[in-house]
C-alpha cells in the first residue's frame, strides 16, 4: 500500500468521506478517487516537507488529506464534491463527539476540561503549530481564546479551495456542541469571513 492511501484510510475524519462516496459511486469507483486522491496526497506532503513538525501534524493529519480529496472529488464530480465533504466530515466530527462525550461522563470531567483546554491549546495550536492566538483569563467555570491566524486557511487558500475552510470550522461545532456538563459558544470563524475565531467553554 502506497503511504498516502495509508494515510487516508487510517483517518478517522476522513475514512467517512469515503463511505460516502462508495453510498453514491459504488466500491470499484471509489477505490479510483481514492488513489487519486492518496497521489495526489503525497505530492503535497512532498512539496510541503520543509514545514516546521508542528505545522505538519495539521498539514499531513488533516488540512492535505481534505484538499486531496475535495481537489479529486471536483475534478471528477464537480456538483457532488462540496455535498460529499460536507456529510463525511459532519459524520466523522460525530462520531468524535460521541467518544468525548463518553469521557465527559466521568466525575469532574468539565471542571478538569476547562482547566487543560488552554493548556492543549497552547500545545497543538500554538505559534509553532502556525496558529496566532489570544488567551483570556481562565476562570474556574470558563475559559476563552481567540485565533487570530489559521493555517486551515492558509493553506486552503494556497492551494485553491478556501471554500473548504469552513468544513474544519464545523467539525469543532459537531466536536465540542453537545458536550454533557459544557457550553460551547463560538460567533464567528476566520473560514466564514470572521476576523477570528472565538472559543468560550463553560461548565454548567
Amino acid at each position: 500500500m502506497q503511504p498516502g492511501l495509508k494515510v487516508l484510510s487510517a483517518s478517522p475524519l476522513f475514512k467517512w468521506v469515503r463511505q460516502e462516496m462508495v453510498s453514491r459511486y459504488g466500491e470499484a469507483s471509489s477505490s479510483g478517487l481514492w488513489d487519486q486522491a492518496a497521489m495526489l496526497y503525497e505530492k503535497l506532503r512532498e512539496t510541503y516537507k520543509g514545514d516546521p513538525k508542528k505545522v505538519r501534524f495539521h498539514t499531513e493529519k488533516n488540512i492535505f488529506i481534505g484538499v486531496a480529496l475535495y481537489t479529486t472529488l471536483m475534478k471528477e464530480h464537480p456538483l457532488d464534491a462540496m455535498p460529499i465533504m460536507q456529510a463525511g466530515m459532519k459524520t466523522g466530527g460525530l462520531r468524535a463527539a460521541k467518544t468525548l462525550a463518553k469521557l465527559m461522563r466521568l466525575p469532574g470531567s468539565s471542571r478538569l476540561f476547562i482547566g487543560f483546554f488552554p493548556i492543549l491549546c497552547k500545545k497543538f495550536f500554538g505559534q509553532a503549530s502556525g496558529f496566532q492566538q489570544k488567551f483570556y483569563l481562565t476562570e474556574k467555570h470558563s475559559a476563552r481564546m481567540d485565533i487570530l491566524k489559521c493555517p486551515y486557511c492558509k493553506y486552503c487558500l494556497e492551494l485553491g479551495c478556501p471554500e473548504l475552510t469552513p468544513l474544519f470550522c464545523e467539525n469543532d461545532d459537531y466536536v465540542y456542541g453537545n458536550v454533557s456538563g459544557i457550553r460551547f459558544t463560538r460567533t464567528q470563524t476566520l473560514g466564514k469571513g470572521g476576523d477570528r475565531c472565538d472559543f468560550l467553554m463553560e461548565r454548567y
